[in-house]
């Protein structure tokens, strides 16, 4: 039933919300995906997230990947 619920959302296109939201307002926002899950697209997730327009656009996407650490063990990488 769940499953159903969600189908309505399956492919929706939120990259130009996101990147209005980014110029107008103070929310952080965490995109994340994970690359273990088969399901989870990450490359798709970087594509969009680099290719979003907005204000720091240029500036985020010259960032390096990090490790994200999690009480100082390696979790995973962010930008």
């Amino acid at each position: 039933m769940v499953h159903a619920y969600l189908l309505g959302d399956w492919m929706s296109n939120l990259m130009p919300q996101i990147g209005w939201m980014l110029d107008n307002t103070d929310l952080e926002i965490l995109v994340y995906s994970g690359d273990k899950d088969f399901i989870c697209n990450w490359r798709g997730g970087e594509a969009w997230t680099l290719a979003t327009k907005w204000g720091s656009k240029s500036e985020f996407n010259a960032q390096p990947y990090l490790p994200w650490l999690v009480d100082g063990t390696p979790a995973g990488e962010l930008r």
